[in-house]
């Protein structure tokens, strides 16, 4: 038995996307930051590379909230409000609201806007926006703050 234990976690490791990588990362999508880390702890101990690969992957737009009001006040600078706004609509409201504190006026009101639009927004440009503002700060800040401390 113990075997093909090590045998699924090679397939793992060699394979990358086979046996339900994708459905991992997914699944860290939508836990509690806790859960997450209880459970990417366990992959660490026996898969340190498949663990980051999971948090690298699994990087999603609330992350932004670890960034210091000086680097969101500069990552706000880089983003239209149309993109920050359609990226802030998933996101809890106490990080909405830390973020558009930080706007001039003018802009917070239109992102606000099209974040509480009656209607819904199609979820691929929701993600499009998220992933712009994932690549901005990327670019910005470079990925350390993508690191979830395990």
């Amino acid at each position: 038995m113990k075997a093909a234990d090590n045998t699924n976690t090679a397939s793992i490791t060699t394979t990358g996307h086979l046996n339900g990588k994708k459905q991992v990362v997914d699944l860290l999508r939508i836990l509690s930051p806790t859960e997450k880390k209880r459970i990417l702890r366990g992959i660490k101990q026996k898969n340190p590379q498949l663990a980051q690969d999971l948090i690298s992957e699994g990087v999603d737009i609330e992350v932004i909230s670890e960034l210091s009001q000086e680097q969101l006040y500069r990552l706000i600078h880089h983003l239209s409000p149309e993109i920050l706004g359609l990226a802030l609509k998933t996101v809890s409201k106490k990080l909405q609201q830390n973020i558009l504190r930080l706007c001039e006026r003018s802009y917070a009101e239109v992102a606000f806007s099209i974040m509480t639009n009656a209607y819904d927004h199609d979820e691929t440009k929701m993600q499009q926006a998220q992933e712009k503002v994932l690549e901005t700060a990327l670019g910005l800040f470079g990925n350390s703050f993508t690191k979830m401390p395990l």
